[in-house]
């Protein structure tokens, strides 16, 4: 389970994150920048934010592997 831009408080699966998606959607969009860095506010939020894409937020260290 991982953050996502959809939900502040709640993590999300990777599963519901799909399902959510918009019908012309055919990536997943991930933060960039400093992913793991503990904390979604240092994650800068990548893909398309400002067309209304879900973005997840990568911030445990192992997700930089």
């Amino acid at each position: 389970m991982v953050q996502s831009s959809h939900d502040s408080e709640k993590l999300t699966t990777l599963k519901e994150y799909v399902a959510r998606m918009k019908e012309d959607q055919t990536e997943i969009f991930l933060s960039d920048g400093r992913i793991a860095q503990g904390n979604r506010e240092f994650a800068a939020p990548g893909g398309r934010p400002e067309k209304g894409y879900e973005v997840l937020f990568l911030t445990d260290p192992v997700d930089e592997l």
